[in-house]
Parts: structure tokens; C-alpha cells; sequence
């Protein structure tokens, strides 16, 4: 009985997941790092960066990445100040994320990125990455952070309602 009991809800998970293979995006000012998922929905991997124009042009390369990976959700990186607050930064992925609702048809949702080029920079150095190699790569490994804590944030989120909706009432 235990073990029925856990395989239902190993496949429930699965199809919750998989529901959930997300593209995660890092946009800065010249750059912005990608990171996908993986078909579960429980890790993420960086997958390159994009060199921004400012223009059409970077949204349709998003989509072009959503319909390449199967993305079923796009996770916007959101550089919250450390207080919380929204600065500049965050009020334009906020609408770098809005717009980008225009190009694609699965959900874009937005997600705080504090630390994660931090996060990023630290565990490259600790692989010892060399720094031109960094340079290059942290774009992406801050998108492959966010993108993690987001799936993982996810994943807690679907375990609680699971919980919530199996405690009988009284």
C-alpha cells in the first residue's frame, strides 16, 4: 500500500513538473544570461547569452529560445534593491517581462535575483574558472541561479498545496 502510495506520488509530481519546463532569463543592460530547465522541471542549466539591441529583435530571439527548449513558463530575472525595494533595474525587467508577454504564448513570471551574480562569480571561482572565462560565462550562471530558485521555490510550493489539499478537514 505505501509503495502505490508513493509511486502516485512520484507521477503526480512528474506531471506537475513537467508541465513546468521554464527558460530562465538574466537581462541586464548589454547582455542577458539564459538557463533552462531540464524536462522535469528540477534543474537548471545555462545555455548561453544574448547581446541585447534595445530592440523587436531581442524578443524574438527569447521566443526562438522558448520554442527551441519547450519552455512551458519564462522566469524574468528581477534585480530587487537589498532592502526589497524596485529601482531602476527591476522596473525595467518588469517591463522587459511585459512586453516580452506580446512575443510569447506561455506565461512570463518574474523572479528576485538578488545574490545570484554574486552566487554566480563565487561558485565559478571555487571550480576555478579562470576570470576571462567568468567574464564570459556569468551572464548565464546568474540566469542558471535564478532559474534554480525559482524550480526549487516551485517544487516547495506544489509540495505544500499537496499536502493542504490530502489534511482532511474538520
Amino acid at each position: 500500500m505505501a509503495r502505490r502510495a508513493t509511486i502516485a506520488a512520484v507521477q503526480a509530481m512528474e506531471v506537475h513538473t513537467r508541465e513546468r519546463k521554464a527558460l530562465g532569463l538574466d537581462p541586464g543592460s548589454k547582455r542577458m544570461g539564459v538557463a533552462a530547465s531540464d524536462d522535469l522541471g528540477l534543474l537548471a542549466f545555462g545555455r548561453g547569452v544574448i547581446a541585447l539591441s534595445g530592440g523587436r529583435k531581442d524578443f524574438e530571439r527569447v521566443r526562438e529560445w522558448v520554442e527551441r527548449e519547450g519552455a512551458q513558463v519564462v522566469v524574468v530575472g528581477l534585480p530587487l534593491s537589498l532592502d526589497g525595494s524596485e529601482g531602476p533595474a527591476a522596473r525595467a525587467a518588469l517591463a522587459f517581462a511585459e512586453r516580452l508577454r506580446g512575443f510569447v504564448s506561455c506565461p512570463v513570471v518574474s523572479w528576485d535575483e538578488r545574490y545570484t551574480s554574486v552566487d554566480a562569480e563565487m561558485g565559478m571561482r571555487e571550480a576555478g574558472t579562470r576570470r576571462e572565462k567568468r567574464r564570459q560565462r556569468i551572464d548565464q550562471e546568474a540566469a542558471r541561479f535564478m532559474l534554480q530558485a525559482w524550480l526549487d521555490a516551485e517544487r516547495a510550493r506544489r509540495e505544500r498545496d499537496e499536502q493542504a489539499r490530502e489534511e482532511p478537514t474538520g
